[in-house]
């Protein structure tokens, strides 16, 4: 199975920075710039763990992880 993170954070350079550190850990480090990105990204790819800001516009965090 492959190891997948995404990372969810509406700063592109929070995304940028994680994305960058945790490229050497798993096989692939999606990101997504809001909550509505990141269902579509899930719906397509599931992903083994998702890092998620919890503060954005839109649909926040928690908001995300209960769907």
């Amino acid at each position: 199975m492959k190891r997948s993170i995404l990372v969810v954070d509406d700063d592109t350079r929070i995304l940028g920075s994680l994305s960058r550190a945790l490229a050497g850990d798993v096989d692939e480090v999606r990101t997504a710039e809001s909550g509505e990105e990141a269902l579509q990204k899930l719906a397509s790819s599931p992903a083994a763990v998702a890092l998620v800001d919890l503060k954005m516009p839109g649909m926040d965090g928690l908001e995300l992880l209960r769907l």
